[in-house]
Parts: C-alpha cells; sequence; structure tokens
C-alpha cells in the first residue's frame, strides 16, 4: 500500500528490479544458490538464518555484488558507499561493467529515496550500463523514474528520442500511459483501458499495481484471481486474499487460503490475513497458535494489533498483560497512538505500567488534540490528575481545537438552551424502555450509558436497598410470554443480560457445566473490557475525597451542622440553601460571649439563577465571609504549615479565588463554616485536617456528609460490578480455552455498517442464532418474542428463569434452588417475573400467623414487593403484557380458594387469604393501559374476577364453605357494596344471572326454576 513518497518508491523499485533483471538478463537467475536461498529469506521457519547467510555473502568479493538486489530487496542494511567502492574496484580489474556490477549499480538507483534520485543516478551511469543491458530497458526505466519525479518534459523528450530509434508497440503504449498518469490522468483508467485492448499479462499485472495502489478491493479482487490464476505467484496471491480480506469475504478467502495452504508457508502476509480470518469466525485458539507462530520471525504494528484482538476476543488477560509490558520495553520503537491504546488497556487490567505508558503517549502528542483529551480522561477516570502535567495536555488540546476539534466552547446559557431538547430524548428514551419498543442496550446508548448502568447496578443496588420504592426496575422479561415448559437442549446462545442474571445468580459456572456447548457473540469480551473499563467511578479522586471527609468527621477534626435557624428569604434569592444556612447560623449565632463564627467561601459568589452572570449582593453579610487564602494564613500563622506547604497551597488558590473585600482575620478560637467548595479547595491542598490541631472549629454540612457516604457506597456497589464482570470473563475464557465455549464469527452488521451498536453482543446474539437450538435473552424487547427466525429457521427465545425450569427439569438443578434464586430476582426487581402456584403455596404454607395476621417470610416478601414495584411504575403495559397479568391473577385466586379446606385453620386461612387479596386488585393496574383508576373497563374486570372468587371451593365440606363465605363477605362484599355501590349492584345482577342460568341447565323439562 501507498503511503509516504519513499514508502511508494521502495514499492516501485522491488518490482522494477524482479521484472528488468529477469527480462533483460536472464542469466543473473540461474544461480541454484542464489535461487535456494531466495526461497529460504520467504519462508518464516529459515528467514532468520538466510539473512545471516545473505548478509556474510554481501561481505564476499564473488556473491557480495551479485547478491546486492537481493539484500536491499529484504530490506538489509547495506555501506552504500563501500559498495560503490567495490563496484568501481570491480569494473576497473574487468576492464568495464559486468552483469553483476551493472546489476548492483542498478539496485543502487532504485535504492534511492525517490523516483528524482533514482532517475539522476541512471542517467550518471547510463552509458556503463547500457554496455551490458538491454538498451530499451534502460531507457524505460528512466523515462519512469523521470515521469514520477515531476520531469515531465525531460521524461517525453527521452521517449520521444526512443521512439525514433524504433520503440513502438506495448511497451512505448506503456510508458506513454506511465507519463499521463504522472501528468494527472486517472491511472486506473488508462491501465484498463490498456488491458481491454491487448489482453495481456503485463497490462493485466499494471492494472492490478493500480487497483491496488488506490485500494479499490472491489475491481481488485477478481482481477487479482485472474492474474494469479495465470502466474501462481505469492505476490498475486496476496494481493486477492488482501482484497478479500478487506471486503471481508471471509468464506471466499477461507475457501482460496484452504486450496492454495502450501503458499502460506512462504508468505507471512498469507498467513497474517489467515490468522485475521480465523480471528473474525471466532476460531481464537488456533488464531492465537498461528500468531505465536508468526511472532517467531517478525513483529508489525499490524500482527501486534491482530494479536491483541485475539486476546481481547478471548478473554485473554494474561496476553493482554504480556503485551502492555512488551510495549513498554520497546516503547522507543513504538508511536504515541499505540503506547495510548496500552495505557488505556493497562488501566483496565492493572498493569504496573499503565501510568508510565500514559505520560510517555502524552509526551510524544503534542500536535494531536485527539490524544491529548484522550489523555487528560483517562488520567481523570484512573485519578492521577493531580498530576501538573496532566492540566498541560487539556490547555494544549483547547490550543489545538478548531471548528471540529474534540473541545468545544460553549457559554452556560447555550447549554442551558440545549437542555429541553435532552430532556426531550431522554423521557423519550425512558418511555420506549417502559414500554418495551426499545432494547436495554439501545436505550443506554441513547442515554449516553452502558448496559450495566441499566441491568447490573440496579439488580445489585435492589438487592440491598430496603425500601422497594427506591429500587430501580430491570426490564428482563416480557410480560407477553406464554409460560411452556421446554426440554433442555444442547446448543444454547447466551447474551450479554442472561449471563450477567447467572452471575448474579450465582449459577454461571453450573448452568456452563450442565450445558454441553454455550455460544457467545464474538464482541462479548470485548464489551466486557470496555464495560469494566466505564464500570469503575469516573474520577476516583473525588472517592478518596470522601473517604477522607468521613475519617476526619469519625475523628472529630470536623463537625457537622445540620441546619440552623430559619433563613432570610432575601439571602434565599441570592445564594442556594446550603450556603444560606451557613451564612444565616453565623449571622445570628455570634455574640459578645461567644467565639468568632466565619464562613469560608470563595470569592466571588454568582447569584442563582443567573448562570454565573451576576454576583450575588451579600454586602450586609461581609463580616462573616471569609476565603480559604484567609485560613491558609491563620494555618501559617499557628505554626501549622511550612514554608513550602503554605507556597505550594497558596500557588493553587491564587488560580481559582480571590480574597472578599475587607474580609475579617480569622480569630484563635473561631468557628468556621464550609461549602462544598471550600472543602473541595482546602482538602486539595492537604490543610483541611490542620484546622482543629490550629485551634479552630470547622463545620461541614449534612448534606456534604450524606454526598460522601453516597460516594463511598457507590464504589461499593461499582466494586461488586467489577467483580460480576471480571467473574463473567475468567468463566468465558475458562470455556473458550477448553471449547466449552463456542465464540461466534464477527457480526456481519457490524463489519458491513462500521456501526458499534451492530456489534454489539445483545444484538450480534440474534445474527448468530442460526448455530443454536434456542437462544437465552433477559431484555424484554427480545424475549416478548417466542422466536428468532434466521436461516428459514425458527430458533425459540428463552428467558434465565426459563432456563433455570429447564435444569430443573432435568435434574441439573433442585427444584428448592430453583425457587431460591426466583425469589432472589424478585429481590433484584426483575419486572414480570414469574410466580408458580405450587411455589407460592409452599411460601404461605412455611410463614407464621400469630395473632390472626400473615408474619412474611422473605420469600413471600419477595414476591408482594416485586408485585407492587412494578404497579407502581408504567412498566406494565396492556393489552402487550395481559398475559403475564392474567396469569398473575388465576395464580392468587388459585391460592386463595385452595387455603379453604378441613385441614387449614380458621384464621390461618383468613390470614393467608387476606394477604393474596391486597395483591389482587387488578384496579391498581389501570394506569398501565393509560387509564386512571376508576375506569369502567377495568371496575368490570374487577367484577368479574370477584365473581369468580364468589364460587366456593367445589371439593370443600358446607362448613369450610360457610367460613369461606364469613371471609369473603367482610373482605371484599361489605366493603364493595360500601365504596362503589353501583359496581357493587352490578356485580350482584351479573350472580343471579349467572345462578339462574345454572339452574335452567341443570332442571328437568317442566319442573319449576
Amino acid at each position: 500500500a501507498s503511503g509516504t513518497e519513499a514508502t511508494a518508491h521502495r514499492r516501485l523499485a522491488i518490482e522494477h528490479f524482479r521484472k528488468f533483471a529477469i527480462a533483460s538478463c536472464p542469466q543473473a537467475t540461474k544461480s541454484a544458490s542464489d535461487y535456494a536461498l531466495w526461497l529460504e529469506l520467504r519462508d518464516p521457519a529459515t528467514s532468520l538464518s538466510a539473512r545471516a547467510n545473505l548478509e556474510a555473502s554481501l561481505r564476499d568479493k564473488i556473491d557480495g555484488l551479485r547478491r546486492l538486489p537481493m539484500a536491499l530487496d529484504f530490506g538489509i542494511k547495506v555501506d552504500v558507499q563501500a559498495v560503490e567502492t567495490e563496484i568501481d574496484k570491480q569494473t576497473a580489474l574487468a576492464g568495464g561493467h559486468t552483469v553483476d556490477t551493472a546489476l548492483a549499480r542498478l539496485a543502487l538507483a532504485l535504492a534511492k529515496p525517490n523516483a528524482r534520485d533514482a532517475a539522476k543516478y541512471i542517467e550518471t551511469y547510463r552509458d556503463e550500463l547500457l554496455r551490458v543491458l538491454d538498451r530499451i530497458a534502460v531507457f524505460s526505466l528512466e523515462i519512469e523514474m523521470l515521469a514520477r519525479s515531476g520531469s515531465i518534459d525531460k521524461a517525453r523528450k527521452t521517449l520521444d528520442e526512443l521512439r525514433s530509434s524504433g520503440l513502438e508497440g506495448s511497451t512505448y503504449r506503456s510508458l506513454d500511459r506511465i507519463i499521463s498518469e504522472c501528468q494527472g490522468e486517472d491511472p486506473v483508467a488508462a491501465r484498463r483501458s490498456q488491458f481491454e485492448s491487448t489482453k495481456s499479462l503485463q497490462d493485466l499485472a499494471l492494472l492490478v499495481d493500480a487497483l491496488e495502489e488506490s485500494e479499490d478491493w472491489a475491481s481488485l479482487s477478481d482481477l487479482a484471481e485472474n492474474l494469479f490464476q495465470k502466474t501462481g505467484a505469492v505476490q498475486d496471491a496476496e494481493r486477492f486474499a488482501i482484497s478479500l480480506n478487506n471486503l471481508g469475504q471471509d468464506e471466499r478467502l477461507h475457501a482460496f487460503l484452504e486450496a492454495n495452504a502450501n503458499l502460506i508457508s512462504h508468505s507471512p502476509r498469507l498467513a497474517q490475513v489467515r490468522c485475521w480470518v480465523l480471528f473474525r469466525g471466532g476460531h481464537l485458539n488456533d488464531a492465537a497458535t498461528s500468531i505465536s507462530a508468526l511472532r517467531a520471525n517478525r513483529d508489525s504494528t499490524e500482527l501486534r494489533f491482530l494479536r491483541l484482538n485475539v486476546a481481547i476476543a478471548a478473554g485473554d488477560w494474561d496476553t493482554l498483560n504480556a503485551l502492555v509490558a512488551e510495549n513498554w520495553r520497546l516503547r522507543d520503537e513504538r508511536n504515541a497512538e499505540e503506547l495510548f491504546r496500552s495505557a488505556q488497556l493497562g488501566f483496565i487490567i492493572s498493569s504496573p505500567h499503565a501510568r508510565d505508558l500514559l505520560f510517555e503517549a502524552a509526551s510524544r502528542a503534542e500536535n494531536d488534540a485527539d490524544l491529548l483529551v484522550g489523555s487528560y480522561s483517562l488520567a481523570t477516570n484512573a485519578g492521577i490528575e493531580d498530576d501538573e502535567r496532566v492540566a498541560v495536555w487539556f490547555s494544549r488540546a483547547i490550543e489545538l481545537s478548531g471548528s471540529d476539534g474534540p473541545i468545544q466552547k460553549a457559554s452556560l446559557k447555550e447549554l442551558i438552551e440545549r437542555k429541553p431538547e435532552w430532556d426531550r430524548r431522554e423521557a423519550d428514551t425512558w418511555k420506549m424502555l417502559a414500554e418495551g419498543s426499545l432494547p436495554i442496550f439501545g436505550a443506554a446508548r441513547l442515554l449516553n450509558r452502558t448496559l450495566i448502568d441499566l441491568f447490573l447496578y440496579p439488580s445489585l443496588a435492589n438487592l440491598s436497598e430496603a425500601d422497594p420504592r427506591k429500587r430501580g426496575l430491570v426490564p428482563a422479561f416480557s410480560g407477553a410470554r406464554q409460560s411452556a415448559p421446554s426440554p433442555l437442549a444442547t446448543n444454547y446462545g447466551f447474551d450479554p443480560t442472561a449471563m450477567m442474571t447467572f452471575s448474579i445468580l450465582g449459577v454461571l459456572d453450573k448452568v456452563l457445566d450442565s450445558i454441553p456447548v454455550v455460544r457467545i457473540p464474538h464482541s462479548t469480551m470485548g464489551w466486557l473490557l470496555e464495560e469494566k473499563q466505564r464500570a469503575a467511578f469516573h474520577q476516583p479522586s473525588r472517592i478518596r475525597a470522601a473517604h477522607g471527609l468521613r475519617h476526619l468527621v469519625a475523628s472529630g477534626k470536623l463537625r457537622v451542622f445540620d441546619g440552623g435557624p430559619s433563613t432570610d428569604a432575601d439571602l434565599l434569592a441570592e445564594v442556594d440553601d446550603d450556603l444560606a444556612a451557613l451564612i444565616s447560623e453565623c449571622a445570628t449565632g455570634e455574640g459578645n460571649s461567644k467565639p468568632q463564627r466565619l464562613v469560608i467561601r470563595s470569592y466571588p459568589v454568582h447569584k442563582i439563577g443567573s448562570l454565573m452572570e451576576e454576583t450575588a449582593d451579600l454586602e450586609k453579610y461581609q463580616n462573616y465571609l471569609c476565603s480559604c487564602t484567609g485560613v491558609l494564613k491563620k494555618l501559617k500563622a499557628r505554626a501549622q504549615l511550612t514554608e513550602q506547604e503554605a507556597t505550594d497551597a497558596l500557588n493553587y488558590l491564587s488560580a481559582n479565588e480571590k480574597n472578599w473585600p475587607n474580609q475579617p482575620d480569622i480569630g484563635d478560637d473561631a468557628e468556621l463554616f464550609l461549602d462544598d467548595l471550600s472543602i473541595n479547595y482546602l482538602q486539595h491542598t492537604g490543610v483541611l485536617r490542620k484546622l482543629k490541631d490550629a485551634g479552630l472549629t470547622a463545620y461541614v454540612s449534612r448534606r456534604a456528609v450524606d454526598e460522601a457516604d453516597a460516594l463511598i457506597a457507590y464504589e461499593e456497589l461499582a466494586n461488586e460490578v467489577v467483580s460480576h464482570l471480571d467473574n463473567l470473563r475468567q468463566t468465558l475464557a475458562k470455556g473458550v480455552r477448553s471449547g466449552k465455549v463456542i465464540v461466534g464469527g464477527v457480526s456481519k452488521n457490524a463489519a458491513q455498517d462500521r456501526d458499534p451498536i451492530g456489534s454489539h453482543p445483545s444484538f450480534a446474539v440474534v445474527e448468530m442464532a442460526s448455530g443454536c437450538e434456542a437462544i437465552v435473552v433477559d431484555d424484554r424487547f427480545f424475549n416478548q418474542h417466542a422466536f428468532v427466525e434466521n436461516d428459514r429457521r425458527h430458533i425459540p427465545i428463552l428467558t434465565s428463569a426459563e432456563l433455570l425450569d429447564s435444569l430443573q427439569a432435568a435434574g441439573s438443578l433442585p427444584m428448592a434452588r430453583v425457587v431460591e434464586l426466583r425469589t432472589r430476582l424478585r429481590q433484584a426487581t426483575y419486572v414480570h417475573a414469574p410466580i408458580e402456584l405450587q411455589e407460592l403455596l409452599d411460601h404461605l404454607g412455611s410463614s407464621d400467623v400469630p395473632n390472626g395476621s400473615l408474619l412474611e417470610n422473605a420469600e413471600l416478601r419477595a414476591i408482594r414487593e416485586n408485585v407492587l414495584r412494578v404497579r407502581m411504575s408504567n412498566y406494565l403495559r396492556l393489552p402487550q403484557d395481559a398475559p403475564w397479568l392474567n396469569r398473575l391473577t388465576v395464580t392468587l385466586t388459585s391460592a386463595i380458594r385452595l387455603q379453604w379446606n378441613a385441614a387449614i385453620d380458621n384464621d390461618i386461612a383468613r390470614a393467608r387469604s387476606n394477604w393474596l387479596l391486597n395483591l389482587l386488585d387488578i384496579r391498581g393496574w389501570s394506569f398501565g393501559h393509560g387509564q386512571a383508576p376508576g375506569n369502567r373497563m377495568f371496575d368490570h374486570g374487577y367484577a368479574t374476577f370477584v365473581s369468580l372468587l364468589m364460587m366456593p371451593p367445589q371439593s370443600a365440606t358446607e362448613e369450610t364453605k360457610d367460613r369461606y363465605w364469613s371471609w369473603l363477605e367482610a373482605a371484599l362484599l361489605e366493603p364493595l357494596r360500601v365504596e362503589q355501590p353501583a359496581l357493587y349492584a352490578w356485580l350482584l345482577g351479573a350472580t343471579k344471572s349467572e345462578i339462574a342460568r345454572l339452574v335452567n341447565d341443570h332442571s328437568s323439562p317442566g319442573e319449576p326454576t
């Protein structure tokens, strides 16, 4: 491929030398030893020893000049001046040029860094070359070099002279075409026209050259295949394979490589292409083995990139660690972008070289705004933004960013003006997610979040949240599913949501062990790597600060201010509530007998709601306001800061705040009330912990402490999330190595669209379904459907809960374990979690009923809170989710009726029935159909349900039926009569009609009714 002028010229030089040497001087290639050496150089298994032999032979007087072209062809550095001297010496001894000295001279010409120097060199030694080499060939090469160097007139003149001396035919047309191309004409069009008129092999080769140069892979593929069929050359095989590789035609490429496997051992490029095919096909173990063999003899940026991709896709972090360490060791040979990628990877896998790699990469990216912004962001995420070099990166990126740069400036007012559109988009996204009309990962993308933000985080947080109202819903199961048992299959495809569910439940290993074959999308491990990078809290320095603040409070160095007297309304119109409360406390609490009270807040304070365009009017409170710089002054006076500490802290504060006009000096025993900004500044400068030692009493707001607690809690949750992601990666990686877990091929949608959404494993699992007996997906957008159609097959879509049932039925999991796992799903607040009748009866049977009231066990509580949490949301959509609601209603109704038998005490039956009845009122779901409570449809639906309960259990004794009727009237009918008389009357009429119908159906003709 083309690159710099020198690279392009080098490529041309190699091609020309081969053609020139073979065409003009066949005797130069007749040496069997030279040909054998050439083959060894091409073979990866022998190339290293062959290079050593070639380098040694260059010092030989007989073989040296003859093998010079071969040495230059294979990139071996030579002493040009020494070669020139040897050519002159042997030319003198032979009384003129020999074939070896002429070809050596020609090799030196083509080894020049550009065409201009090559043309000048040929012109200098033209007469000597013409004495040995073919005249037309020498002039043709000189003409081409002149044309490519821009000397068009001179090239045209030389061609005309050559034509007048007899040059004609295809050689003339080729040279004329080269000159025309160099004048700006389309080389592809000219060479295509030439080939179509001649159909010659030479013109086909030239056309293929042009197509490769222009990267027209679609046109190149067929013509390169044609050329290879005619020549059988390794180089032509390489070009054909590379064109297919770039087109993503892996099936065709795989077939070609299999049919020409003998060429792969002679071509590192073909071997590398084969590695890409193995990688994209999901054959990661084979790809890794092939890459190791290639790396034994060569290294390149592409090969390292391929090795990186294979290791990521296989979850092989040992290889990733080795790559990061290698890039640090060979950092002088790596560019800034590769070093940055290594640093990024290093932070994810906790490499000790990550920080050093980042600073090394940024130091080489002085003029790359994108890389500097990336480095700044990575440093912030890693918690090392306090290093003074990091701030320089951001400043430099701002300087380099133009109108389309990575950093764009906008005023706060402009951002506020965009907010309504952002809010609308966010509201629409949440609405579609609730409706089940958008996949979870799609909603996450629109919200600038990740799949784990909407799935794994809320699931884990819900498990420790006592208040069900604060639990986030996990849209895992669709209410539209029709429950049906499914026999255990041998080949399942898993999407990320299902795998996260199994990890949350702690049964991932068990599930994988119980299924013969598990398939995962190709992008799964890469997704896990990205999710781990984003899972940790960005700006870890805030977490450290939160721990520091909490420690200072716990050790008594700081006190918590819980609020004071009522705040002046005028003050609330100027500043936020917290600052207003602090100022009011100081202004009203100071007296002759009390110590000095000051609010520590940097100047200026912007008026609330002014978008930082107005300064708050705090003139009458100026005696109570002091800057952080004033605190530094006091600490230094009390011998709490060294000269250097004070200087460093002051330098930081001088860039971030100003002193208040006429601000008071801080007294020896003053009470200081710190707002959030002051806490941040004083903590950053390391002086917050010194206030008490200086005799000062410092207060922080309750809100600041609560925020610190929230950050610490989030850190714990984030660590738990990362632990689950690591567990997923390790378990799957083990399966990939053993062959238990099969990685699918690269998604065709991703390859064609170059769109990240097409490669997301939640999307790719649908494309992968054709190789599975069923796929398991915990996303209600997908599992609202019973199957996916792929390759004219209907592949079932299952949920994790349904697969657990199948494992239980197959004997892989005991029923008690499955019931426990269902409870955990409800505790995690999975929407529309299934409830089985026998399970419900068992939970009711194991609960206590002291004093006639049901005492919920953990299982019953999980059921109730899960159902009520869904009821409080808009995640039930009717009629779509009616199957789940109907099953719930039937299950609860059946459970009530089964409580009334002679074996169950009356008080127990009442307590259990009351508990069930509280969950049963379908009027509470009216909003799910966009209706307010009291809607006629839901009221009459409720009445229909009540009428079902009015049918006592058929097998019950008369005494039990009487007990049942007594409970039903007190718990249900009487409240309905009082609260909704019209509905009660309708229900009564409907019941009378049903009784009359039953009597008529069972009476004999002529018998009175």
